[in-house]
């Protein structure tokens, strides 16, 4: 998973949207301070209002427990981290790339997917 600018390590835990599961590009606050993926908490909210009948209504993915609102706030904060972790694996695999062609070992290093 190191090639077409994609980071070719794991990201933290608290980079990956629980709802997704996948490292968040676009990450908002809920009204219960978890936050998600903007396109996959939004996506829950679809969900949850598909099944209004329920109780709950709009719930926490996190939690079950109902939210008081669907207001979302961008987290600038972790959006600017996962930005730095992005930055740093691509230089990192540019790095790997370099030193492969450099040491002429492109025969014994697997392709990039």
């Amino acid at each position: 998973p190191g090639g077409r600018g994609r980071p070719s390590s794991p990201p933290p835990p608290e980079f990956v949207c629980s709802v997704s599961g996948d490292a968040m590009h676009d990450p908002v606050l809920t009204t219960d301070g978890h936050s998600y993926e903007r396109s996959a908490i939004v996506e829950w909210f679809r969900t949850c209002a598909v099944r209004a009948s329920d109780a709950d209504g709009i719930t926490s993915p996190n939690t079950g427990l109902p939210l008081s609102s669907m207001v979302l706030v961008p987290n600038l904060a972790l959006r600017s981290q996962i930005s730095s972790w992005r930055d740093r694996c691509l230089a990192l695999a540019k790095e790997h790339a370099a030193l492969v062609a450099a040491y002429e070992l492109t025969d014994l290093v697997p392709a990039a997917v």
